[in-house]
């Protein structure tokens, strides 16, 4: 923000340069390396907007940067400032293809995530140049200066092909949607959660034996296999129930008014356990 009023010392960013190597993220580095440049030493500049691109985010849990950042933030970010300053063209084309994995993973971001990546869609989505495609699923050529959206059926699906035949960078993205034929595995990364099913009784409770009107507990057993100082637990309701708020006289079932207590689940048993 400094540098774009030409209120940014030199000397200031200079001496930030000196200390790139204690650099815990590539952002850091292109935001220091666009100053540079603007401010007028584009030696320095260039130099660390190269190393910002070989410079990825501290990946260690165990250490908090404490700028709420992320991965898929940091390189939105640094995909939204390479466009904005004009730089890299091809190295964005890389970037952009890492973010589009990062973001197609992740199923809840946080305002950080959400903030950079609206501000690296705003600033590509209408960057000129028109893209050009032959599919297997249509036998004229496709093409078009904005995203195209295509349903195709299981057969169509199957035999998939997509050839860029244009002469501008072409970005294919695949969602399929579909039901397991079995569950999948339980999966233990750091977190280990195991739900039980309990009847207002206090004994566990089959999902598939339930009838209008039943009430059930669901008790979340939590074990962390490292130090986990902050962490959300998202448990999402199975198609069919509703939560049950205790709060409201109308409720249609009272914990207090039944033979158990749900207290009895923040005791601890004879291991010393919870």
């Amino acid at each position: 923000m400094l540098a774009r009023q030409q209120k940014a010392p030199l000397g200031a960013l200079r001496e930030i340069w000196e200390h790139r190597a204690d650099a815990a993220s590539g952002l850091l580095l292109l935001q220091l390396g666009v100053a540079l440049k603007t401010m007028g030493d584009a030696t320095r500049g260039e130099e660390a907007i190269v190393l910002a691109l070989k410079t990825p985010r501290n990946s260690d849990e165990r250490i908090w940067l404490g700028d709420y950042g992320s991965p898929l933030r940091d390189n939105a970010l640094m995909l939204y400032l390479l466009e904005e300053n004009k730089l890299l063209p091809d190295e964005q084309n890389t970037l952009l293809n890492t973010l589009s994995q990062q973001a197609f993973g992740e199923r809840w971001l946080s305002t950080q995530e959400s903030n950079a990546l609206f501000l690296a869609a705003r600033t590509i989505q209408d960057l000129p140049g028109k893209w050009q495609a032959q599919t297997s699923f249509s036998a004229e050529p496709l093409t078009g200066e904005k995203t195209l959206n295509s349903n195709l059926n299981s057969d169509q699906l199957a035999t998939l092909q997509v050839r860029n035949s244009g002469d501008q960078p072409l970005w294919l993205r695949v969602d399929a949607s579909g039901y397991p034929q079995s569950a999948p595995l339980p999966a233990n990364n750091v977190l280990q959660i195991e739900r039980h099913i309990l009847g207002t009784d206090g004994k566990s409770k089959s999902l598939d034996s339930l009838r209008s009107g039943d009430l059930v507990l669901v008790w979340l057993q939590v074990k962390a296999s490292n130090s986990v100082p902050d962490a959300l637990v998202v448990d999402l309701l199975p198609a069919g129930l509703e939560l049950e708020n205790q709060n409201l006289a109308n409720g249609s079932a009272s914990l207090e008014q039944s033979g158990w207590r749900s207290a009895k689940l923040t005791e601890p048993d004879a291991a010393g356990e919870y």
